[in-house]
């Protein structure tokens, strides 16, 4: 009863496909070409794997004399163990998000993939042009606990190259974004609070266990401001998107007001 009351909201859409598969369609028109059009979107998810193929590769190829990033403020960041939590949270919080919209709003699961899409093929493309790490790691743990261990384990799986700018902080700003700018979730205050202050404390771990110099840090968020404007506030027409699908510019609490 609790899953069935949890996932309710698959049930329209479930009728729906039943309906249209089961029924009698106009001469000419074809289900199947009914249905690609309209789950044409789920295809965005494709990215991923091109995505992680780019960059283990782009891993693999780092010269010895890359860019180093650094800010001075980075001297005055101390290491922070406790920061591991919400780093490691920042892949729940971008699949839990793109799960729920890609059920949900197709329009907002659309313009939150495109949003990953442009800047981490944007990251990408400047890591393989400008090879760039971070020499900040710890050479030992002030510390030894489970924290402390798995850090070791992500120093061990993600160098520390291919630093900027920062995909964590990007990825993180995607999916607050398409938090605040869908009128189901933006419309409980409760939802908008833990996820601001997710955004906060995920930004900040990259600096704290030192996968990202400050320099990064603030780099990514200009450049998820810009992606904002463009992408929600212009409100532009995404590509392979249906005519006259575009978000609504006003938030949910401006429609209820």
């Amino acid at each position: 009863m609790i899953l069935r009351k949890e996932f309710s909201f698959l049930y329209p859409q479930i009728h729906d496909e039943r309906n249209l598969l089961m029924s009698d369609l106009p001469q000419g028109q074809s289900r199947w070409k009914i249905l690609w059009k309209k789950y044409s979107h789920v295809l965005l998810i494709l990215y991923v794997p091109f995505y992680l193929t780019w960059f283990f590769l782009i891993e693999q190829q780092m010269p010895s004399d890359y860019w180093v990033v650094y800010s001075r403020l980075d001297a005055y960041i101390p290491f922070c163990e406790w920061f591991a939590i919400p780093y490691v949270l920042w892949y729940f919080f971008m699949i839990a998000v793109g799960l729920y919209l890609l059920f949900t709003n197709v329009a907002d699961f659309r313009r939150y993939m495109w949003f990953i899409i442009i800047s981490f093929s944007f990251t990408l493309l400047f890591c393989t042009l400008v090879p760039n790490g971070q020499n900040l790691r710890p050479a030992v743990f002030p510390r030894d606990n489970i924290l402390t261990r798995l850090m070791a384990l992500l120093y061990s799986l993600d160098t520390n190259t291919n630093v900027f700018p920062s995909m964590h902080v990007l990825g993180t700003f995607a999916a607050t974004f398409a938090v605040f700018k869908n009128k189901e979730l933006a419309s409980h205050t409760w939802v908008k609070i833990v996820t601001a202050i997710l955004c906060a404390l995920i930004t900040l771990s990259t600096v704290f266990v030192k996968q990202h110099s400050a320099f990064d840090l603030y780099c990514s968020v200009i450049l998820s401001f810009l992606l904002y404007y463009v992408l929600y506030y212009r409100n532009i027409r995404l590509p392979f998107s249906p005519k006259g699908e575009k978000n609504d510019k006003k938030t949910a609490t401006d429609s209820q007001s």
